[in-house]
């Protein structure tokens, strides 16, 4: 049987009580209304009061929207002393007794109060007057409105806003065309709330203006005068009024989703005129192509076509970039220092979770949080710490600063990891949200990338896969000179994740702009970048062309990031040979090739003073020659394989033969995955003989000792406060000073 959503029985129980006890009054009131005194409804006190109190109510809620929505947005946004002084400043309404509200309001507007004389003198009436009233109403009501808004506000992803940000939508667009219609229903709640309780306000009302009656009031005279038999009629108006307000909100929200829909089909009908103008027009440089032929599937049609697929348009001028970092922001316990300089097209940032990745791309498109670096600025300069205020971010494309520009203007496109696409928005709605975004470019984009027949529907309707291009499409929308993306392909699986990866590639030859991804995957980083970023704690270990780095990483950390596999830490013998082990774990030597001496040596003897260095043997240079007995771990000089208890495989001429100790074992598609201790060191290669081996066993490994490859090591420490220039040179990293350690960023 399928589980159903439900609460245990006694929760139900309790529930079930509550709304018991809040439907009896009103069922015990219908035994009373055969001996009500309905001649009360023709009295015109009664619906006067009633009127006074319905208007004031509304007219509350009007100037309790109006500025409660804004303090609401404000008190979700900040979290500073002034926003928890005005919190509490809201909420005491809520404390206080409603006499006692009245009382602290004729403390302000009283006749006597100077703010009531300042009216009193200009005409105005503020106690026992409709005024005095409103001035209740909002004082004991605002709470609800604020509390609601805020918590609405909060709710929202703050990543929105900041897409927005990097679509060219100044603050005051961002708050009405994302925050407002989004957090509109919670909004609403509260103000419904708001209204509801101006409505049955009593203790401040009858202190401030106890003329013109309120209905509240009224009920409260017609109940001293007439009794219980009374009351029935008089609760009639606020029923009524009470049902025309619950019908008004259904039939808003009715008309909003219609209004929503429309919209959906308006900017789709948009981007298919100008697609239609695009065609009769030249496509202009960088444009996606037309891709005419695409295919229905959109999670089947990846990859944009072929820049030849589309006459019309020319190919972009690829130029070097410039670009320019240095990074820095402080979290309580973490400091970001990153220092970046690269003229590659195409750049990637890898390093793991925490390590400050993604807060440099908020650097970088101007929406990270600056609060706590301008609190540990003040720190700073309170300490008198030059090298702690001296933090200014410094952020150059092309030469030109973007550091005091405010993030709607610089022109950086932005994919954050969660794609932040707005629920409210259809797909069509979205792309075109930036000011100045072109709908024939996005018209085209979303035709290359498979979204053409998706454009009406919203990111719920929408795969993983298509919201990451849905995403992608919308950063492409309008002009940019930087296109940032933050882990594209961390939610694919990995048949999509493959395809998404030839579709940026081939994104990344048709526009003429400058691309950081980051990624904690090394393949995102082999296929989408020409330059690589290794960082680590809010450093940079190492930086420079992605072949490079990945033949030779600075440190074991480095290659540990990449899953660069077999780099051992050994070091240089007397006589120029490899060595790592002692004689308990078993001693291992390896000789390589003259040709293949570390960089700068001409002779054994100075090999020799490069004691501590990075060895990488190429896991298709390690060949399995034998599963044999056990046997001392020690240097074999002769070609021919040891006895065999299997089938081997055939070994390279040029090699050395070691004795390895299987340690775990992985199945592939074509044989094994072994993991081999050699000495006191870790290899891993790939058998595909026709026998089977298992954890445990002895092999004689056979290494191509021409593929070796053998370099010095940088210092673990050294890496962190190392120049752009030494980071792209492990060899200017040997002795440098360690700088103290660092705590990664919060996730």
């Amino acid at each position: 049987m399928p589980t159903r959503p439900g609460l245990p029985r006694a929760l139900r129980a309790l529930a079930v009580l509550l709304a018991a006890y809040l439907l009896a009054p009103l069922l015990a009131a219908l035994p009373a209304l055969g001996s009500a005194d309905w001649h009360v409804l023709s009295d015109r006190a009664l619906w006067q009061a009633a009127l006074v109190s319905f208007g004031g109510a509304t007219l509350a809620t009007v100037l309790i929207a109006l500025g409660g929505v804004p303090l609401g947005y404000y008190l979700a946004r900040h979290t500073g002393a002034l926003a928890r002084t005005l919190a509490f400043i809201v909420q005491a309404p809520l404390a206080l007794p409603p006499l006692v509200s009245g009382v602290l309001l004729l403390f302000l507007i009283g006749p006597y109060a100077p703010l009531g004389t300042l009216f009193s003198d200009a005409g105005l009436q503020l106690t026992d007057a409709f005024a005095g009233v409103v001035l209740a109403q909002v004082f004991v009501a605002a709470p609800f409105a604020v509390i609601a808004a805020r918590s609405a506000f909060a709710a929202l992803d703050p990543g929105l806003e900041e897409v927005a940000a990097t679509l060219g939508l100044r603050p005051a667009q961002r708050f009405m065309k994302v925050a407002l219609p989004l957090a509109a229903r919670g909004i609403a709640a509260g103000l419904l709330l708001a209204w509801l309780r101006a409505i049955g306000e009593f203790g401040a009302t009858v202190m401030v203006a106890y003329h013109p009656y309120s209905l509240p009031v009224f009920t409260f005279v017609s109940f001293g005068s007439q009794g219980l038999d009374a009351m029935l009629p008089v609760l009639l108006p606020t029923l009524l009024a009470t049902l025309a307000v619950v019908a008004l909100a259904a039939g808003v929200q009715s008309a909003n989703l219609r209004r929503s829909g429309r919209g959906a089909r308006l900017a789709r009908q948009r981007l298919m005129d100008a697609e239609i103008d695009a065609e009769v027009d030249a496509a202009p440089l960088a444009d996606p192509p037309s891709n005419k032929g695409a295919a229905t599937d959109a999670d089947a049609q990846l990859t944009p076509a072929s820049p030849n697929s589309d006459a019309g348009a020319a190919a972009p001028d690829h130029r070097a970039a410039s670009l320019q970092l240095r990074l820095r922001h402080r979290y309580p316990g973490f400091a970001l220092d990153v220092s970046i300089t690269s003229n590659a097209r195409r750049l990637a940032i890898v390093g793991p979770s925490g390590c400050g990745k993604s807060l440099s791309l908020k650097l970088v498109a101007g929406v990270a949080p600056q609060r706590a670096d301008r609190r540990a600025l003040r720190r700073a300069h309170r300490r008198r710490r030059t090298a702690d205020v001296d933090a200014a971010n410094l952020i150059r494309i092309d030469g030109v600063a973007l550091e005091q520009v405010n993030a709607e203007a610089r022109r950086i496109a932005y994919v954050p990891q969660n794609y932040a696409l707005f629920p409210h928005l259809s797909l069509a709605e979205q792309c075109l949200l930036a000011p100045d975004a072109d709908a024939g470019k996005v018209a085209r984009w979303a035709k290359a990338l498979g979204l053409d027949t998706l454009l009406e529907r919203r990111p719920a309707a929408l795969s993983l896969g298509q919201q990451q291009r849905a995403a992608l499409v919308r950063a492409l929308a309008r002009p940019s000179r930087l296109i940032l993306l933050d882990e594209p392909c961390s939610a694919l699986d990995t048949p999509l994740r493959s395809q998404l990866r030839r579709a940026l590639r081939e994104l990344q030859t048709r526009i003429d702009a400058t691309t950081i991804v980051v990624s904690h995957d090394p393949q995102d980083a082999l296929e989408l970048a020409d330059e690589i970023v290794v960082m680590d704690a809010g450093r940079v270990l190492q930086q420079g062309r992605t072949a490079d780095v990945l033949r030779r990483p600075a440190t074991l950390s480095v290659a540990r990031l990449l899953d660069v596999r077999n780099v051992l830490p050994v070091r240089r013998t007397a006589d120029g040979a490899i060595a790592w082990g002692n004689q308990s774990d078993g001693h291992v030597a390896l000789r390589m090739p003259t040709d293949r001496m570390l960089p700068g040596a001409t002779a054994p003897a100075e090999q020799a003073e490069q004691a501590d260095c990075l060895l990488r043997i190429p896991t298709d240079a390690v060949h399995v020659v034998a599963i044999a007995t056990p046997e001392p771990r020690s240097l074999r000089t002769d070609t021919s394989p040891a006895a065999s208890d299997g089938p081997t495989e055939v070994a390279p001429q040029a090699h050395a033969h070691l004795s390895a100790l299987v340690e775990s074992v992985y199945p592939t598609a074509d044989g094994q995955w072994l993991r081999c201790a050699v000495g006191d060191r870790t290899l891993e290669c790939a058998y595909r003989g026709t026998s089977t081996v298992a954890a445990g066993a002895r092999l004689t490994l056979a290494i191509d000792v021409a593929r070796l490859d053998c370099w010095p090591a940088a210092h673990e420490a050294a890496t962190a406060g190392a120049t752009p220039a030494q980071v792209a040179n492990p060899a200017a990293l040997a002795t440098p000073a360690a700088p103290p350690a660092r705590a990664r960023a919060p996730t």
